[in-house]
C-alpha cells in the first residue's frame, strides 16, 4: 500500500483542478461532449428544471430496463 502524504497531496491539489483535469497545461475545452460526472443532486435537479426536463425516476429506469432487454433473454433485477 502507498502512503500518501498531505505534501504530496498539496501538490497534486495545487496543480489539478476541474479547468485543468490532465495538469496546468490541460483544459476541458475538448471534453464538451463527455457526459458529466460527479454532480450533486441539487445541481442535477436545478439544471433539469432550467433545461424544462426531470430526473429520471424509478419508474423511468425500470422502463428503459425492460425495453432494453430482449424478448427470451435473463436479466439480474
Amino acid at each position: 500500500m502507498t502512503v500518501i502524504r498531505v505534501s504530496g497531496f498539496k501538490i497534486f491539489k495545487d496543480r489539478h483542478d476541474w479547468r485543468h483535469p490532465f495538469g496546468p497545461k490541460s483544459n476541458i475545452n475538448v471534453l464538451d461532449h463527455h457526459p458529466v460526472v460527479h454532480v450533486s443532486f441539487a445541481d442535477a435537479l436545478a439544471y433539469a428544471t432550467w433545461a424544462r426536463r426531470h430526473l429520471p425516476t424509478e419508474a423511468d429506469c425500470a422502463l428503459i430496463r425492460d425495453l432494453a432487454t430482449e424478448p427470451g433473454q435473463a436479466r439480474d433485477v
